[in-house]
């Protein structure tokens, strides 16, 4: 594609990136949790801030599904929550049969979790016991040595920046085809350097390390790219580019456009030529700039990419500050927390945020980048992690070296030129039941069109779906529901119901693509915070007495009481015990029970429910299909099991065969609904004659109470995370003041606040208390 006028090339860009982001939107997740590890038992707090590219909230509704992993990829537990305009807040009770160890918090956009890219945050996390975890890092098969090229390519003919990283330090060279050294280079702790050179055409070269067997060729040099040099990592103002080629090159006599993009927008453009030399250089300001990384492209042209790179503005433009009332508190007093929120020219800011005060010594994990740096700087978080405890280079340095380095995370120019991809469409915002529908003794799919007629047994609603082919099919439920509930369902094909038994297999996968950066093991050493969650569960196991209110409850014997109630109420009562013992549910259904009939077909017996059809229930028709049998609050379509009953083990069976009512459940009741209530339940044998499946609705967000009113009553409180709330919000004036209570523990408490400005930009802020025992007069 061609060009001729800059403005022209430069205005179709900008339309073109614009398409990319409609086809492309960014959704990511950003999660804080309450605490940096748990115990066994414990309940993991969060917040999920779901956002664009510029962190604004996402408006609208999305469902998150949280899967918890350890580390052989197998999940553990799951829960489903509900996000509205890019903000959640709720938790994960780890089951108290979870083993120590590193475990994967990774979530999800629900039902879009197989897909590789569907993982939208994911953080490994410590579930301990009494016993200390030590983190070890996998053991690689080979010890790689790593070469990239800032710009993006090894030009011949000019100066080369070659990036070098490697698995410890050490002193390297580059050599040429005749073994001569060119360049040198020493990888200090921080494991990553760069080296400049001069390559020459059509010549090969490789890097070694010294006193090891480890050697990596180099890309061959090509001669009609350009080199892309960035300096000044540091300052805020502006940043230094150098773009330069060989002097033979044929891009000297092209015009180039040099075009930097921050955050999936065109923040500076310019059209330029090449010198005689091959080189040209500007000063690139910064204002207008946002935070974190930008990219830095060179274009020929005819609108070929001909140097590429990311690199970083590193400058801060909201200052975040804690302070508390005092550094020294006692035991059970309360301490006045003040956040404060300015722009780098002082002008308050309002934001919100998460805050959140826990004692540094047992949660606390040193030597984690920042919650900053995780949000600016995703693609080398984890680089930034491993050397966060080497390093004595400038931080600014080290950034732009590692994104120099990188080869993901550049915008895809030639599918964005082109307009390759479909636009994406947005996933429903409902829960769902989604796999296939089979017959049982076969595996074969249903017959495509097949009705899927399901049942929410505990929140009494129904809804109805088709299979398409294979069996595939999707049921969405219209309205949120909380909690596990069974789904029951039956199933119909041109409008009768399927003889052969048939099973629906909810779709379960998850991206299998889950690894760990950090492998463990369990230590003979003592984990304090494992070992004080242990103390805490038996004390408060103690106390019990002191603060549970004893509760009276009638149980009510009735558990088809529900239905009858959602159906207004039943047309027919027959006390089974009031009866002689019949042998049979046959005899007693034919010599007992109004409505309901039996007739035998082949070795089956069929069940029929004569149904009313006018207000005077003169005119009744028999139903075309088996009622609905409740049993024991149960329902069921399996006339075989209803038969198998013992008569005298039941108490009552009550009819609804009133045209009016059965309209009120839908489909369900067109053919009538049978209600028996027995003397012993037998929930497992009802189930298994059934076609329920279990269905996970949402998890309701749980306020975490963090301040107690210390009572008269002696409980101990022993809490090590004394606060924890998922949104505050600062006013216009870019304050907030938090009370904090404390407890009966002392020492020293870290005091975290994290979160966003109104237009986006992440901040942070810490400090301490101490806490000292003062003795109660």
């Amino acid at each position: 594609m061609g060009f001729a006028p800059p403005d022209d090339f430069i205005a179709s860009l900008s339309v073109k990136l614009s398409e990319f982001k409609k086809r492309n939107p960014v959704e990511q997740a950003i999660v804080i949790f309450n605490q940096e590890k748990y115990a066994i038992s414990d309940t993991a707090f969060f917040q999920l801030h779901l956002v664009n590219e510029d962190f604004l909230p996402i408006e609208g509704k999305r469902i998150i599904e949280l899967a918890l992993f350890d580390v052989n990829g197998k999940k553990i537990q799951q829960i489903k929550f509900n996000v509205f305009n890019g903000l959640a807040a709720n938790q994960l009770a780890i089951s108290a049969q979870t083993q120590p160890g590193i475990y994967l918090f990774a979530f999800y956009k629900e039902y879009e979790r197989a897909s590789q890219k569907s993982i939208l945050y994911s953080s490994e996390i410590k579930i301990v016991g009494t016993k200390s975890i030590s983190l070890t890092t996998p053991q690689k098969e080979k010890t790689e040595l790593q070469i990239s090229y800032e710009g993006g390519a090894l030009v011949s003919g000019c100066e080369n920046t070659v990036i070098v990283s490697y698995s410890q330090s050490g002193r390297g060279k580059i050599k040429n085809g005749k073994n001569e050294t060119v360049a040198q280079f020493e990888i200090p702790q921080d494991k990553i350097t760069s080296v400049i050179f001069t390559p020459n055409p059509g010549e090969t070269y490789y890097a070694e390390i010294e006193r090891e067997s480890v050697r990596q060729p180099l890309a061959k040099a090509v001669e009609n790219k350009c080199v892309l040099l960035i300096d000044n990592p540091e300052s805020v103002t502006s940043r230094k580019i150098r773009v330069a080629t060989s002097k033979e090159s044929t891009l000297i006599k092209k015009e180039l456009f040099l075009v930097v993009t921050n955050r999936r927008k065109i923040a500076f453009s310019t059209p330029f030529m090449l010198n005689t030399n091959g080189t040209f250089e500007l000063n690139l300001p910064l204002e207008g700039i946002r935070n974190g990384m930008s990219e830095a492209t060179v274009f020929d042209n005819e609108g070929e990419v001909v140097a590429q790179r990311i690199f970083s503005v590193y400058k801060n433009p909201i200052s975040a500050t804690l302070e508390s009332s005092s550094k020294l508190i006692s035991t059970r007093e309360n301490a006045e927390v003040g956040v404060s929120l300015k722009d780098n020219l002082g002008n308050p800011v309002q934001g919100y945020f998460s805050f959140s005060v826990y004692q540094s010594n047992d949660l606390n994990s040193k030597g984690r980048s920042s919650f900053v740096d995780e949000l600016l700087y995703p693609s080398i978080v984890k680089d930034l992690n491993a050397v966060v405890h080497l390093t004595t280079r400038n931080k600014a340095h080290l950034i732009d070296l590692l994104l120099a380095s990188q080869k993901s995370g550049l915008l895809p120019w030639p599918e964005l030129l082109n307009g390759i991809g479909a636009p994406r469409s947005n996933s429903n915002p409902n829960l769902k039941v989604k796999g296939r529908a089979v017959f049982k003794s076969t595996g074969k799919s249903v017959p495509d069109s097949t009705q899927i007629m399901g049942y929410l047994q505990r929140n009494m609603i129904g809804y109805v779906a088709s299979t398409k082919k294979e069996g595939a099919f999707e049921l969405p439920f219209l309205y949120d529901f909380f909690g596990d509930d069974n789904l029951f369902y039956t199933l119909e094909y041109k409008g009768k119901e399927l003889t052969q038994e048939y099973v629906i297999i909810p779709d379960e996968e998850y991206n299998q693509n889950i690894k760990f950066s950090n492998a463990f093991r369990i230590k003979d050493s003592t984990d304090s915070y494992g070992l004080f969650a242990s103390k805490q569960k038996l004390v408060q196991q103690s106390y019990q007495f002191f603060v549970t209110e004893k509760q009276n409850k009638s149980v009510e014997n009735n558990l088809n009481y529900a239905f009858e109630d959602e159906a207004m109420g039943v047309d027919l009562t027959v006390k089974v015990q009031d009866y002689i013992a019949f042998p049979t549910m046959e005899d007693l259904v034919r010599e007992v029970i109004p409505f309901l009939q039996t007739r035998k077909k082949g070795n089956n017996i069929n069940v029929r429910l004569l149904i009313s059809k006018n207000t005077r229930n003169t005119n009744y028709t028999v139903a075309k299909n088996t009622p609905l049998f409740i049993i024991d609050g149960i329902p069921s379509k399996n006339a075989q099991y209803f038969l198998t009953l013992k008569p005298i083990d039941i108490l009552t069976i009550k009819i609804i065969n009133d045209g009016r009512k059965l309209e009120r459940l839908g489909i369900l009741g067109r053919s009538g609904i049978v209600l028996i209530n027995t003397k012993k339940t037998n929930h497992e044998a009802v189930t298994a004659s059934s076609t329920i499946v279990p269905v996970q609705g949402l998890s309701q967000s749980v306020f975490k109470k963090n301040n107690p009113v210390h009572q008269n009553v002696p409980l101990p409180d022993i809490r090590l995370n004394l606060f924890w709330t998922p949104i505050f919000s600062t006013n216009i004036l870019g304050k907030k003041l938090i009370s904090v209570s404390t407890s009966d523990n002392t020492g020293e408490y870290i005091l975290s606040a994290k979160g966003f400005s109104q237009s986006g930009e992440p901040f942070e802020a810490h400090t301490f208390f101490n806490v000292n025992f003062v003795k109660p007069k």
